[in-house]
């Protein structure tokens, strides 16, 4: 099964509804990253400072998992506990 199968199936699942809280719950970080982002005054203070980088982290959150959601293929989640994961 090559990248483009698995990228495929990937999408026909998110089309169907799979993940579809976790990439709604995305899209409002993404929303929300820009909005703070993007707020500048004419006066520029810590409170602007601050919703900016508080911005570019939901981005860089929110770019993260949306590559995991729209990766073809799904690693397994990583365990403490080496040997459960093999189960």
């Amino acid at each position: 099964m090559g990248w483009l199968t698995r990228w495929q199936d990937r999408q026909r699942e998110l089309a169907a509804g799979v993940d579809a809280d976790l990439v709604e719950a995305n899209r409002k970080r993404w929303k929300l990253s820009f909005c703070l982002s993007v707020r500048f005054r004419p006066s520029f203070n810590w409170l602007t400072m601050a919703c900016f980088v508080a911005g570019l982290l939901l981005a860089e959150w929110a770019g993260a998992e949306s590559g995991f959601l729209n990766s073809s293929s799904r690693p397994e989640p990583p365990s403490i506990w080496k040997f459960r994961s093999r189960r």
